[in-house]
Order: structure tokens, then sequence, then C-alpha cells
């Protein structure tokens, strides 16, 4: 199946992107996008697929997809509730390299790096980032770019793990 490419388009005067979706389940399509994404699942099950790799996915799901890797999440079955993301979508050079080459930023420029084949977070400093990321859509542009920053610097130094397996391409003709 091929992914169908995404346009982002964040608010005039904004680099991110912030979704907040409710809907009775999640229902996206296969898809990719330049941009990264980190989506957190608030509530809500089902299967989400990111490059070459399927797995089921609960409530409190933290994941960091990297630029054009096709992804999905899918609820099998309506919860009887209502399915609900918080998802981020920032341009693929975010933070810019300036940034990155600096000494305190190292650990960020590593995770961005392994997160290209998808990245799950999990233990205590996930469950921090998290509560930090729940801030991130309530303040101004300005503010939202800094803490969302501190939010990836915090999940640089979480336990994660890859997604997409270690020999997943892209395919070919999905994108730039």
């Amino acid at each position: 199946m091929r992914a169908k490419f995404e346009r982002v388009r964040p608010e005039p005067g904004r680099s991110l992107r912030i979704l907040e979706i409710s809907q009775p389940k999640f229902d996206a399509e296969w898809h990719f996008h330049p941009e990264w994404e980190l989506t957190w699942i608030l509530e809500g099950s089902g299967r989400r697929c990111v490059g070459d790799f399927t797995e089921p996915f609960a409530s409190g799901a933290l994941v960091l997809v990297g630029p054009e890797l096709p992804h999905f999440w899918f609820s099998e079955a309506p919860t009887g509730g209502c399915s609900r993301a918080l998802v981020v979508q920032f341009p693929r050079d975010f933070p810019g390299e300036g940034l990155l080459n600096l000494p305190e930023m190292s650990g960020l420029g590593r995770m961005l790096n392994r997160a290209r084949r998808g990245l799950c977070f999990s233990g205590r400093r996930a469950q921090e980032a998290r509560r930090r990321l729940e801030g991130v859509p309530k303040v101004e542009p300005f503010d939202a770019v800094l803490e969302f920053l501190g939010v990836l610097q915090m999940l640089a130094g979480t336990r994660s793990r890859a997604i997409a397996g270690p020999s997943y391409e892209r395919p070919s003709g999905q994108g730039a």
C-alpha cells in the first residue's frame, strides 16, 4: 500500500502545528510528511503502524515519528468513549543546525537521529515530558516553541525504543 502525502500547514506566524484531536476513534490514513511528529495518546487504544512495524497502542503512548516515515493510528472499534490525542508537528530542520551543534544539545541531536525510524518513550521521564507537553498548546507561540524544545530535550534523556525495523527504508517514489 502506498502512503499518501500529507501537507502540514501550521497557523500563520507559527512553526509548530499543534493538534488536539478528539473523535470517536482513530482512523488516520497511511500517510507521511516531511515534518517530525510527536503524538501523545490521551485516550483510546488500537493499532499503530510506523514504517514496517505494527503494534498495539493504548492511552499514555508517546511516540516521535521522523520526517518522511509513513505512519497511522487506528482504533479497531469505537471505544464507547472518545479517542483523544495531542499531536505536535514541527519542521524537519527544527530547532536548527546551529542549536543542534551546541554541546548542550548533543543528546537531542542523537535522539532526533534515532527517531527517523520512530521512537516510543516510556518510564518516569516520559511521564514528566507528557505533563510538560500538556502546557504547549496553552501558551503564546514563542513560549510554545521554548516549552516544546524543553520537552524534546527531556525526551532525549528518556528511555525509548525504535519502532520501525533497522533495515526499514522508505519506498522509492514516496516523497523527497
